[in-house]
């Protein structure tokens, strides 16, 4: 049982909760020796630090718990292309 975080209905028990998520791009930065690599060279264990090149990606900005209603509602403006989420 649950609230929607939408229309503020409760949702009974039994029915499992459906998740907007929301998502910005994000820009991740260079950063140097940030990684561990672990390998085996000529049988013993070897630790090297690598850089991270940084890139683009997703970032999830919020979840939020909404009942089937909401959710159709949702999916129908995604559909028709109104929606900026995911």
């Amino acid at each position: 049982m649950y609230r929607c975080q939408l229309c503020g209905d409760v949702v009974p028990k039994g029915i499992n909760r459906q998740l907007i998520i929301v998502r910005e791009p994000y820009r991740h930065t260079y950063r140097r020796g940030v990684n561990k690599k672990i390998f085996m060279d000529k049988g013993k264990k070897v630790e090297k630090w690598v850089d991270d090149p940084g890139g683009y990606g997703p970032q999830i900005v919020s979840e939020t718990a909404v009942c089937l209603k909401c959710m159709a509602i949702h999916n129908q403006k995604l559909a028709a292309g109104g929606a900026n989420i995911q």
